[in-house]
């Protein structure tokens, strides 16, 4: 059997633990169909006792379906491994991926073998060199003593690393390319193109992650009624969302990107949610959140969200990420706050007094985190003449204004576009005529 690979399952509202509902825990199946009792039990630990977020417990329960495939094919027990053969799957994974990520999932495995061997599941598989004993056993562990006494743990496999450079922060030029990319990639399935348009909008301009961007929920965005009232108040809408670490924290939407989400809402999304009620009935529950996949109704997941924007990147020749489309988010922030301390002030502000409130507005913890943001802006702002700096915001102003202008039009356009379909496909010829010429009308403008 061996060379067979595991697969992975998650449990259901139906699994109880302490009485209480315990949905989204990872199990590892082998390929009789048999729960993996060890690391599935380790996974579980992470998520019930230690309350380890379930992104980062799924993401561990790929890095053990990954090696439990690699012993299966080299035909070695799960028990039964040694530091050679973990160091022959770290080679294999470092010929396609770089060392900090070979690192992460090396040291998933690690941490799992040590918890089996503290909890019973192994004797004598883990542990330290014993020099005077002459005890080797066949995973050995590095320990180091810290200076507060305290031990620490890791695998003598892991790969020495530097810090990786700070990655490039997309230009608002840049951004306005990866949209044309969006548009391009998907060609006529413009519900699609919309849908993921508008998500690379809200990190650009609310700063959000891509969890927490899929975490919001149509009650989230207000009514057309609402909408227009901040508009003509000239005011944003403050939107509770459950950040990182499950900390809740506030954003600010303007109208019109408001406008364009209550847009899709009841556009593109109404379209999808309305065939899928067709096809699956009363067996098909409409999710909260706004952003859905196309195939299966239910709340977008990440990962889509990161390959599509990586192919949209490469399309448009812009180096980095989707999340680096929120830092860009939050160089602005840094460069609006470090430019009006200095006017007020006459002199260079220092970095608490910059970093603080945009950490509290980016949702970071931790301010250091934040330390390149202000090098770059304050090198940039402090070469800068008063007089630069107002032409920059000028200029920076107009582009973001002609992109929200380009993004509604191409919104409302491709909605039309929808509205013909439909038309199309109801036989309507009154419905068809009508719609024809309402675009006809649009694009004509």
């Amino acid at each position: 059997m061996a060379g067979k690979e595991p697969t992975i399952t998650f449990t259901d509202e139906g699994c109880l633990i302490g009485g209480l509902p315990r949905p989204g825990i990872p199990l590892l199946i082998d390929y009789n169909y048999q729960i993996l009792e060890a690391p599935s039990d380790w996974l579980r630990h992470l998520i019930v006792t230690r309350r380890q977020s379930a992104e980062s417990v799924r993401q561990f329960a790929y890095h053990l379906k990954g090696w439990w495939g690699f012993i299966n094919r080299t035909g070695v027990a799960w028990d039964g491994v040694d530091d050679f053969v973990m160091r022959d799957w770290r080679d294999l994974l470092l010929e396609k991926n770089d060392a900090a990520t070979v690192n992460g999932r090396v040291s998933t495995v690690f941490r799992m073998y040590v918890w089996v061997e503290r909890n019973g599941y192994t004797e004598g598989l883990i542990g330290e060199v014993d020099f005077g004993r002459n005890f080797r056993p066949p995973l050995t562990v590095d320990v180091r003593t810290r200076r507060n006494g305290t031990r620490s743990y890791s695998s003598p496999l892991l790969i020495k690393t530097t810090a990786k450079p700070t990655l490039a922060t997309p230009t608002n030029d840049e951004i306005t390319k990866i949209h044309a990319a969006l548009a391009e990639m998907y060609g006529e399935n413009t519900d699609l193109m919309i849908r993921d348009a508008l998500i690379l909008t809200w990190a650009e301009e609310t700063g959000t992650r891509r969890a927490e961007t899929l975490s919001l929920k149509v009650s989230d965005i207000p009514e057309w009624d609402e909408i227009l009232d901040l508009e003509g108040k000239g005011e944003t809408k403050d939107i509770s969302i459950v950040g990182k670490g499950r900390k809740r924290r506030s954003i600010w939407a303007r109208p019109e990107l408001l406008a364009q989400t209550r847009d899709y809402i009841e556009g593109e999304r109404e379209a999808l949610v309305s065939r899928l009620r067709a096809r699956l009935g009363s067996s098909y529950g409409i999710p909260k959140e706004v952003f859905l996949s196309s195939k299966t109704g239910h709340r977008l997941h990440k990962d889509t969200v990161s390959q599509n924007f990586a192919k949209a990147f490469r399309k448009a020749g812009v180096k980095g990420s989707g999340h680096r489309v929120r830092a860009r988010f939050i160089t602005n922030l840094a460069e609006a706050s470090f430019e009006a301390a200095y006017e007020k002030l006459g002199s260079v502000p220092d970095l608490v007094s910059v970093l603080i409130p945009i950490a509290e507005l980016a949702g970071h913890t931790n301010v250091e985190t934040l330390k390149p943001y202000f090098a770059i802006v304050r090198r940039r702002l402090l070469i800068q003449t008063t007089a630069e700096r107002r032409a920059a915001a000028e200029t920076k102003a107009v582009a973001a204004e002609r992109r929200a202008e380009a993004g509604l039009h191409r919104l409302k356009g491709a909605g039309m576009l929808s509205e013909l379909a439909r038309a199309v496909e109801s036989g309507n010829k009154k419905k068809i005529l009508t719609a024809l010429r309402g675009l006809t009308e649009f694009y004509n403008r």
